[in-house]
């Protein structure tokens, strides 16, 4: 129990340096973030748009872009179906009879399944 203790608070601990130098970064060198390139790029992109009058262009643009985060979004959650379908049909002589703290192999599974598709609607639903 206090392995496990350890091992989440060190797991914790690494995704919070991992943000914090990464904010950092982009704080103080943007053009060295994807996310800093990405958003330079967008200014330059308006800028030219806007200068061309080209106003179908960024309209046809802009849906395309959303269509496309869509389309991905909901591929992601026919694909998790589909492997929560696939894994649950298994036949019965995957090893469910090892056990591990009174809790089958193919329980535990079903757990982990469960929240990473928790997880992946919450943020979908999120960045809609």
């Amino acid at each position: 129990m206090q392995t496990d203790a350890l091992a989440a608070s060190a797991c914790i601990l690494s995704i919070a340096v991992y943000h914090a130098v990464h904010l950092f970064r982009v704080l103080r060198k943007p053009n060295s973030t994807v996310f800093g390139r990405a958003s330079a790029s967008r200014v330059r992109w308006v800028k030219f748009i806007a200068s061309q009058k080209k106003d179908v262009l960024a309209v046809q643009t802009l849906r395309n872009l959303i269509m496309v985060s869509s389309i991905m979004a909901s591929t992601c959650v026919v694909l998790i179906f589909g492997f929560i379908s696939f894994f649950s049909s298994l036949p019965s002589s995957t090893p469910q009879n090892f056990v591990l703290e009174n809790h089958t192999l193919s329980t535990l599974f079903g757990i982990r399944v469960d929240g990473t598709f928790a997880s992946k609607v919450c943020s979908f639903t999120v960045a809609r």
